[in-house]
């Protein structure tokens, strides 16, 4: 730790504006202050430090961190909308960039969707450049109300038999979040979401 403990750190642009300060008198906790700067742009950055009072020896430890994407956790989903009414939605991502937090053993992207009336609902990852694909549908208490891999085939599912294909009738108003995964390994999935309100058979 440093060897004076009325500090400050000051994170600054370039051109010196500053972008995040802290000051401190802690003499039991001489690492201090801590200063966090999120989300910082590509580019160059200065750290100034100063002491108030005394001098002596100031160390200075710094730790980046990749930010993660969001869609990488239940508590953090790609959010499709709230719908009323009939739906489409489309989305690709490459699973390297995200982790393994839920699913099984592939890393997952999450997406999370309300429909506000009873639905047929048709999820797939038909098309992905990724052959081997997954989904789990959770409700809004996250509990897993649907998985599927491989399960159907054409005309119904996709034309490579190992991308996943959901399709459910009358799925009922609520919330819900989608986990999609390969099967084996790591890569860009290509996901459509389309929902229809039922016709109504009226004779």
């Amino acid at each position: 730790g440093s060897s004076i403990y009325n500090t400050m750190i000051q994170v600054m642009r370039e051109g010196g504006e500053s972008i995040a300060q802290r000051s401190t008198y802690c003499p039991d906790a001489p690492n201090l202050p801590v200063v966090t700067a999120k989300n910082l742009l590509a580019g160059t950055y200065l750290i100034m430090t100063e002491c108030y009072g005394n001098h002596g020896t100031v160390n200075i430890s710094i730790q980046g961190t990749t930010p993660r994407p969001n869609g990488d956790n239940l508590d953090d989903p790609l959010d499709v909308g709230t719908h009323w009414s009939d739906f489409a939605y489309q989305d690709t991502r490459d699973t390297n960039l995200y982790t393994n937090a839920h699913g099984r053993r592939c890393k997952d992207v999450v997406y999370k969707f309300t429909i506000k009336t009873a639905m047929d609902v048709i999820i797939t990852q038909c098309g992905s450049e990724l052959q081997a694909t997954q989904l789990h549908l959770l409700d809004e208490n996250r509990y897993t109300f649907y998985f599927e891999d491989n399960d159907y085939f054409s005309p119904e599912g996709c034309a490579s038999s190992k991308q996943a294909y959901m399709d459910m009738k009358n799925l009922p108003a609520g919330t819900y979040y989608i986990i999609s995964e390969g099967q084996e390994q790591d890569g860009v999935i290509t996901i459509r979401i389309e929902g229809t309100i039922p016709s109504v058979d009226i004779t």
